[in-house]
């Protein structure tokens, strides 16, 4: 596919921009369509969300929902002995699947894997640093799959800078396998940036006013460095 003045090139900017741009227009829809902030919409929307949007922005992306991790080990020609060695973690899941794959439109191989969940609860965010860990760790060098994103939504904390969300962040990233020492690689976790939805915003519906709490969005990158 060829780039038009509508689409992008993926890069570690581009990408991120367009998960805070697409859950923006996602909120947006939530309230018109639904009545519902993006907070209150089911963690599924915001995959679904994501991946039309990056299908639609992106000369270079196609996407998967709920692609398994076998498959995309194998597609990322990471070797069965490796494969193999993995097991050992039950982190990684490996009969689980991603949330949403992002794979090039030119040949059909996983590039990025996008995690989403609802909360801050540390042992939650945790288990997805672990798995999203261990696969930029097995990924030959040099793969698209070397840099992962994982996006939560919290009502929160809402006044917390980028700068404290990644303090907070380096908290759990501690107690994970990167901190552990488990992973070989250079793998680091952090936070590229944060949403606050507006602070109060109001819906009519059928005459009456529909009270949104803020929120906010945490975009953390997952890199082999």
């Amino acid at each position: 596919m060829t780039a038009t003045p509508d689409t992008l090139r993926s890069s570690r900017n581009s990408r991120v921009g367009e998960i805070i741009n697409a859950l923006k227009a996602a909120h947006d829809h939530g309230l018109s369509a639904c009545q519902k902030s993006l907070r209150e919409m089911p963690e599924y929307f915001m995959v679904t969300r994501v991946g039309a949007h990056f299908a639609e922005k992106f000369s270079n992306f196609n996407y998967h929902l709920e692609a398994s991790v076998a498959e995309i080990l194998t597609k990322a020609r990471v070797s069965p002995e490796n494969q193999d060695s993995l097991q050992k973690y039950s982190e990684l899941r490996a009969n689980g699947r991603f949330d949403l794959t992002l794979f090039t439109r030119k040949g059909g191989k996983p590039a990025h894997i996008i995690e989403f969940k609802k909360g801050t609860k540390l042992e939650s965010l945790k288990k997805d640093i672990d798995r999203i860990s261990l696969l930029a760790d097995a990924v030959p060098q040099g793969s698209r799959l070397e840099t992962n994103y994982l996006v939560f939504i919290t009502k929160r904390n809402t006044e917390r800078s980028i700068i404290e969300w990644d303090e907070r962040l380096q908290e759990i990233v501690k107690l994970s396998l990167i901190g552990q020492g488990h992973i070989t690689n250079n793998i680091t976790c952090s936070v590229r940036d944060v949403w606050k939805s507006p602070a109060e915003e109001r819906e009519l519906t059928n005459g009456k006013r529909h009270d949104v709490s803020p929120f906010v969005v945490v975009i953390a990158e997952i890199r082999c460095n």
